[in-house]
């Protein structure tokens, strides 16, 4: 089976298989099998968000003064990072998820085995002790984002497979819990690059990467709300259409902010309170959006 790697090969593909249909909303019928699916993607998609939330909270903590918050941010989110690693292969019952068994889908988490065991004594040097130095804020920033490539390669083909293998789950359902599910993880990896702005790391080259983090999360939130044919199903009832426009209500303020900073802007106090307190709530906001497209809720 084919890796669904981007947009524009997943447009390629979806429109390939339905042509000039219908785009499918919530299958109807809705076995065991495919409810697991939809909250496999969605807990695959997490972990991308955690892998920049992380690095997120390596940030904040060394340009907080090492406040102990930062810390529990961190411990936090690898905690789940780590819990939901395992659970992904392994299963879990408190997750819902049973054993990974798809040849495909084995084979790209062992890939992804290998990038989780580069990242993690990094983030545990920095809960065992090291302050946050700058060299070490670099050094987690960049394997988090190796772990995020390969990850994410992870959620397409899990994203794509599943939704081929399975009758009752349609492809374009699963992608778009895929798309939903990576802007948790856009939101993350914006207030990062902020950070890393703030904190006077690569500065112009962060720049450049916020300018195209922002610009992509409001793009999708566009395409989630309206829908996109063949690529992203519209919101399949009134409840996800209200949390959608909940979200972009929510990052309306924010991503001004994270527009301005990108495009040169001298950051202030007020973005600093702006981003670390309203990128929180987009967040919440579109995690429970996602929630809301898995089969059986």
């Amino acid at each position: 089976m084919h890796v669904v790697n981007n947009f524009a090969t997943r447009f390629a593909l979806v429109a390939a298989i339905i042509g000039g249909v219908n785009l499918p909303t919530l299958a109807t019928a809705q076995t065991d099998e495919a409810i697991e699916a939809t909250r496999h993607v969605n807990i695959a998609g997490r972990q991308r968000m955690l892998s920049q939330r992380i690095s997120l909270a390596a940030c904040l903590y060394r340009s907080g003064s090492n406040d102990v918050r930062y810390r529990e941010m961190l411990s936090g989110a690898y905690s789940l990072f780590s819990a939901s690693h395992n659970a992904l292969i392994n299963g879990d019952t408190e997750m819902g998820l049973s054993p990974e068994e798809i040849p495909s889908v084995l084979a790209i988490m062992g890939q992804v085995n290998e990038r989780f065991d580069a990242l993690s004594p990094l983030v545990s040097a920095v809960l065992d002790g090291d302050e946050g130095s700058a060299e070490m804020m670099i050094r987690l920033d960049a394997s988090g984002l190796e772990f995020l490539t390969i990850m994410n390669k992870a959620v397409n083909r899990i994203a794509s497979d599943y939704g081929e293998a399975l009758e009752d789950l349609p492809l374009i359902h699963s992608i778009t819990i895929d798309v939903a599910g990576r802007q948790r993880m856009l939101s993350q990896k914006s207030a990062k690059e902020f950070c890393l702005i703030d904190s006077g790391v690569d500065v112009v080259g962060n720049r450049e990467n916020l300018l195209g983090t922002t610009t992509i999360f409001t793009n999708t939130l566009n395409a989630l709300i309206h829908g996109f044919p063949g690529l992203v199903m519209p919101p399949p009832d009134a409840a996800v259409l209200a949390k959608l426009q909940e979200v972009e209500a929510a990052w309306l303020v924010p991503s001004s902010v994270l527009m301005r900073v990108a495009n040169g802007g001298e950051i202030t106090d007020t973005d600093r309170r702006i981003i670390s307190g309203q990128i929180e709530n987009v967040l919440v906001l579109m995690n429970q959006a996602v929630g809301m497209y898995e089969l059986g809720n």
